[in-house]
């Protein structure tokens, strides 16, 4: 499994065109975020309220869709770099 704070070890980008990274996490509805909010795609099941919902796309590039994936991907980069300052503030206390 990938986790998203990991840095990928496929080396330096060499080449004119940029790298893309795709991350689907299917989980369960009975999953609850352990730190800040997270938003969701229900694709089975009943939502239980941990994650905020996301809509299904009405069309490819669909304005509405496009706009929730930015505000996703903005939630999901929070948590990451909260999770890395969180990293330092945990190794110092465990050295006091």
């Amino acid at each position: 499994m990938e986790i998203a704070a990991r840095p990928h070890c496929s080396g330096p980008n060499r080449t004119g065109s940029g790298r893309f990274n795709l991350a689907i996490d299917y989980v369960t509805p009975q999953v609850v975020p352990t730190a800040g909010e997270d938003s969701a795609l229900l694709i089975r099941g009943e939502s239980t309220g941990a994650f905020l919902s996301e809509a299904r796309p009405v069309s490819d590039f669909d304005g509405a869709a496009l706009q929730q994936f930015y505000a996703a991907a903005a939630r999901r980069q929070k948590r990451i770099d909260q999770t890395i300052l969180n990293r330092g503030t945990t190794q110092k206390q465990d050295r006091t």
